[in-house]
């Protein structure tokens, strides 16, 4: 019986692949000649010495594993976010006005839990007031700040608007539908948002 198990051992030693007997310090292990009885103490140090080696390769690759999952957390980074937008006003009567915008910023969101926006928003509003035609260009400078939380894929501000972020925390979208009055009107307006990393 100990010789079907010594047998055993010794082709279970040799059965170990390159990449982990590539991790084993020769010189901690016994070597057994022909002939020479193989002592328990020295075979059960062999394998001590091979568990030893797999679980230090397991314990690295663990560590690699862990150090390249992906996060989508957006603490620290930095997007440049860029908004279209059409809203439509009108009184139903004498007044009417469809707008077009595009809106360029920057966003950080700090590790703090804060963000700071700033950017430039371009309006071009087409009326007709008492059957007056009008057209409305201007571009405003806009800075903003407040808030962050995060809770999945999901970014809520303090500032009343959500970001939904990509798996790996590269792309925030927002999608916007309001419709509702607007002192003597009623306005719709629809808004899409998307950020891309930048640093």
């Amino acid at each position: 019986m100990k010789n079907v198990l010594l047998t055993a051992g010794i082709i279970l030693t040799g059965y170990i692949p390159l990449p982990y007997a590539a991790e084993i310090d020769d010189s901690s292990m016994n070597t057994f000649t022909d002939g020479t009885p193989a002592l328990a103490d020295e075979v059960n140090s062999n394998f001590e010495v091979l568990v030893d080696a797999v679980n230090s390769l397991g314990e690295r690759l663990a560590s690699l594993e862990s150090s390249s999952e992906v996060s989508n957390s957006i603490s620290g980074r930095t997007y440049q976010l860029n908004e279209i937008g059409i809203i439509n006003r009108g009184d139903g009567a004498n007044y009417s006005s469809t707008a077009n915008l595009t809106q360029q910023y920057t966003v950080t969101f700090s590790s703090n839990g804060t963000f700071q926006l700033s950017g430039t928003e371009s309006e071009a509003e087409l009326n007709t007031d008492n059957n007056e035609l009008t057209l409305l260009i201007q571009d405003d400078p806009v800075t903003l700040s407040g808030t962050w939380s995060q809770s999945g894929s999901t970014v809520s501000t303090s500032e009343d608007f959500s970001f939904t972020v990509s798996g790996d925390g590269r792309i925030l979208v927002l999608t916007e539908f309001a419709f509702g009055p607007l002192d003597d009107a009623l306005e719709s307006e629809s808004t899409l948002v998307i950020g891309i990393q930048t640093n």
